[in-house]
């Protein structure tokens, strides 16, 4: 073992090496790229012949580290890790790898927060912990707290960044620490680029460099190592085109008497007072007009503590560009839930949702109080969750989550970085019906003993630029109808677990009863990447979006917005943005380090394997959630990922 270690080392820094006191599978850090799944502690027999044969047959593949085809493109674990942007397609990786669009829009999964394993330019929890530093390798765990030591470098590598601490060196106390990092991590990268390294080195040596500096001149480790991270993105940054203006998270909210209480005590005002007093402030308007109509005129007034204008129509809340609004959610859930009877106690496996007992979502009704497995496809409605940005898209060709999946996706791509990867900053909920065509019920790949097992799920798709990148994603479009996909994600290193019953599991602790779970949702011409998509793609492949799902291939799932809460709201960050940096110097605080397991300037991710921890995360989130639309359950019944 630590004969490999050492090889792989020298071979290329673009290789990042486990530590030989890792825990993770060998060679897990390879997971970004590569997919292995090999045993890191064997017993001493297999252990002595796994390490052999991966010193004859996997180190000699490539002169600068493993490459793609030292590894079997059937291996098992094959879906799981093309479903995090691995396309085959260099075009496509292209899009993604190495830069970084301060718009927000990083080309991943519609331009904003794809749920990919590869970190563009931000190293975060996945063996690269955002100072230049490999985990266990300069910044292990059990290192003094103010100590920033320097890595294993080889010759060229260790001259590019004397180079860049050599010119901050230069710059003396003319200015501040922060330049001084930001200086390095530039003639760092400079200098890289002129011995030829790749994109990615590079940005790991000035990420080195800067950090270094920046410590050396009186930075706090913290905020050292966030200046590492932040020339790691500079360096690797293309020229971009003026950021496009960020438009409002909603378009609209109509205060009602559980929307925004602020905006409805404003509105009360108006109505008993205000149209009387300055009816200048408010023309056209009587006590009478619709409340709508009455915030919106507050909030262009300029005489009210209300921002935020009604919607028209009396709807309750949308999202811009014609993304969704609340009342299309509201309104099939009060339908849906009326199908099932009311009652205190619910028997198993039943499940209470706002006084009615339902089936699981995999199950239908056998009579009043009982359940049954399906013979068919079933129609299931439950809740999907998504990480974002403040931009808004369309629910197609894209990948969702249940409220476990999303927060493992937070908790391991996103919060390890500053600023957050992707510039997610909030947690939107769909209310979901899916139902898959036939023949994924009755798939052969489905069968025991010649009987289906009622699986009511496809194959997961990963999409990444609203293009399907997994392995076999068009033979499999094919085969299952544009169903419906999913997969359970581990809970061994992010131990978020589902909140609802799991009763009607065999096991009950099955992974893909308690795991979180992503899903793929299919959409028009699904194999070309967003802006590839030609008019006669789209009519040759149409989307398997529509409004009542019934089976067919071109009709499997419904999605409809139903609300959503702010990272900053249930972390407690009043505002991120000063929160993180002051001006363009960074303060050091960062949600999340993976190698001390805890944040500097905030404790709510600390703990990541504390199963309590996780499920109190979620709790909070959920509760948000309910406080802020009570017009729709706080949850809903996950299905099985079966």
């Amino acid at each position: 073992s630590i004969l490999a270690r050492e090889s792989v080392r020298e071979m290329d820094l673009d290789e990042e090496v486990p530590s030989i006191d890792d825990e993770s599978p060998l060679l897990e850090a390879f997971h970004q790229r590569h997919v292995v799944q090999w045993t890191w502690r064997l017993p001493s027999v297999v252990g002595a012949a796994s390490a052999a044969i991966l010193l004859c047959v996997v180190l000699p593949t490539s002169q600068g580290g493993l490459t793609q085809s030292a590894v079997s493109k059937e291996h098992p674990s094959e879906e799981w890790m093309s479903s995090w942007g691995g396309g085959d397609d260099p075009s496509e990786q292209e899009v993604s790898e190495g830069r970084f669009d301060p718009s927000g829009e990083d080309q991943g999964d519609y331009g904003d927060d794809s749920y990919d394993s590869y970190d563009g330019d931000r190293y975060d929890a996945d063996g690269y912990d955002g100072d230049g530093y490999e985990d266990g390798d300069g910044m292990e765990m059990d290192a003094p707290e103010e100590e920033l030591r320097m890595p294993h470098l080889d010759g060229a590598s260790k001259e590019v960044v004397n180079a860049g601490i050599e010119a901050a060196n230069a710059q003396g106390g003319a200015v501040s620490a922060a330049d001084q990092a930001a200086q390095a991590g530039a003639e760092a990268a400079k200098q890289a680029k002129s011995y030829g390294f790749s994109k990615k080195t590079a940005s790991k040596l000035a990420s080195i460099a800067a950090s270094q500096a920046g410590f050396a001149a009186g930075m706090p480790l913290a905020a050292a190592k966030t200046a590492g991270m932040l020339a790691a993105q500079a360096s690797t940054t293309d020229p971009t085109p003026p950021p496009k203006p960020i438009p409002p998270r909603i378009e609209c909210r109509t205060a009602v008497d559980h929307y925004e209480a602020e905006c409805l005590k404003n509105v009360k005002w108006i109505q008993n007072t205000g149209i009387a007093q300055h009816p200048e402030w408010y023309p056209g308007l009587t006590a009478e007009s619709p409340v709508a109509d009455i915030q919106t005129a507050a909030a262009k007034s300029g005489h009210s503590d209300c921002n935020l204008e009604g919607c028209e129509g009396d709807k309750m809340e949308c999202l811009p560009d014609d993304c969704g609004c609340l009342d299309e959610a509201v309104n099939h859930y009060n339908n849906w839930i009326s199908k099932y009877p009311a009652a205190a106690d619910c028997k198993e496996p039943q499940m209470s949702v706002n006084g009615h007992c339902v089936c699981p979502p995999n199950m239908v009704p056998d009579g009043a109080e009982k359940c049954k497995m399906p013979k068919e496809p079933m129609s299931m409605t439950f809740y999907m969750y998504r990480a974002q940005s403040d931009y808004c898209y369309h629910m197609e060709n894209v990948n969702l989550g249940d409220l476990a999946g999303v927060m493992w996706y937070l908790h391991k791509e996103v919060i390890a970085s500053v600023p957050r990867k992707y510039n997610v900053t909030r947690i939107l909920r769909y209310l979901v019906t899916v139902k898959n065509p036939q023949k994924t019920f009755e798939h052969e790949q489905y069968l025991f003993n010649g009987d289906s097992n009622a699986k009511q799920f496809g194959p997961f798709g990963a999409f990444d630029n609203s293009r399907c990148t997994a392995t076999h994603c068009a033979s499999e479009l094919e085969e299952f109808g544009n169903a419906v996909g999913c997969q359970a994600v581990e809970t061994m290193y992010y131990n978020y677990k589902r909140q609802a019953p799991t009763s009607y599991c065999d096991p009950p602790d099955s992974p893909e009863c308690v795991s979180g779970t992503w899903y793929s949702l299919v959409g028009a011409c699904p194999l070309e990447s967003l802006y590839k998509k030609t008019e006669e793609c789209k009519q040759q492949y149409p989307s398997s979006r529509c409004h009542d799902p019934d089976g067919t291939p071109g009709c499997t799932y419904a999605v409809r917005y139903a609300g959503q809460v702010s990272l900053d709201e249930f972390v407690g960050i009043p505002n991120y943005e000063t929160w993180w940096q002051n001006g363009t110097a960074p303060t050091g605080n960062i949600e999340y380090e993976v190698t001390t397991d805890m944040g500097n300037g905030t404790t709510f991710w600390n703990d990541r394997l504390s199963k309590s921890e996780c499920s109190s995360r979620m709790q909070q989130v959920l509760g948000l959630f309910a406080k802020r639309y009570p017009s729709l359950p706080k949850d809903l019944p996950d299905p099985p990922c079966l």
